[in-house]
């Protein structure tokens, strides 16, 4: 999927339309957001699993300090990226979500309980018994 598709199926999900996160890989949670608006030559990319901590520093900046210990200064607010930040937090529950949703969908598929597996076989035998009269 392109850059744009993605940023089309945050829009669909969340009605975001500016600065919007993006998934890369649901499956290896990799979901990135923007610092400001990226067709700015300035955009950094962040990725939302590796910030650690961050705090607010001078000149209304915000600093980012990341798992790996590295610390990087970027010139917005600390309100501004804390909503980036959890904007990218609610696409990645959504995104879980409706993971966990189609994986019991399969799983009921492929694995029915012995309640699943006696309706259709009640539901068999009716169909049987129907047809024999």
């Amino acid at each position: 999927m392109s850059f744009n598709g993605r940023k089309e199926g945050t829009k669909g999900l969340m009605r975001i339309t500016h600065k919007s996160p993006i998934v890369i890989d649901p499956a290896n949670s990799i979901y990135f957001f923007p610092t400001t608006s990226s067709t700015k030559s300035h955009c950094v990319w962040i990725s939302h699993g590796y910030v650690k901590e961050y705090s607010k520093a001078k000149h209304d900046n915000t600093q980012i300090t990341f798992t790996n210990g590295k610390t990087i200064t970027l010139p917005l607010s600390v309100g501004s990226f804390e909503n980036q930040l959890f904007r990218t937090a609610q696409l990645r529950t959504i995104i879980t979500s409706r993971i966990e949703l189609e994986q019991q969908k399969i799983n009921k598929l492929l694995k029915p309980s012995e309640k699943d597996v006696n309706a259709i076989y009640e539901q068999i035998i009716r169909e049987f018994q129907r047809k024999l009269y």
